[in-house]
């Protein structure tokens, strides 16, 4: 599984997959996930009755954003001759990767380093960190 979105790290990351799959032993599935303080897809407990949407309760379709990522991260594979699965979520980063992580049964995430700064760290902004203290399978930072 690797976790992709629009930066330097995470196409490292993605480089960094194509090698551990070049061997033939496994499948890569690439993730990005729009950030969003709740995910719009889990059932809410909260508002009143006469605030929920139409949409609410239904498939979303992706956003446009993540849509152009995930291309972009399609042809690098493809130009790599690598199959790939290709997923999106919504919601906060790292919780959307150890989710899927541990609902796929996958045997490592590939994630980019990104070198944050002490103030993130307390913050925390690490989502490879919060990723690697969750999970028990192998994380591997590009």
């Amino acid at each position: 599984l690797v976790g992709y979105d629009d930066s330097d790290a995470a196409r490292r990351a993605l480089d960094r997959a194509v090698v551990e799959a070049s061997d033939g032993a496994g499948r890569i599935t690439v993730l990005s996930v729009l950030e969003m303080p709740l995910d719009p897809q889990v059932e809410r407990f909260f508002g009143t009755l006469d605030d929920i949407a139409d949409w609410e309760g239904q498939p979303l379709d992706p956003p446009p954003e993540l849509v152009e990522l995930l291309s972009a991260a399609r042809t690098r594979l493809e130009t790599a001759g690598i199959e790939a699965d290709f997923m999106w979520g919504a919601g906060e980063p790292g919780r959307a990767i150890v989710d899927v992580a541990r609902d796929g049964q996958f045997d490592a995430v590939v994630l980019g380093k990104h070198h944050h700064g002490f103030l993130s760290g307390l913050l925390g902004t690490d989502v490879a960190a919060e990723v690697a203290d969750e999970l028990g399978c192998d994380v591997i930072l590009a």
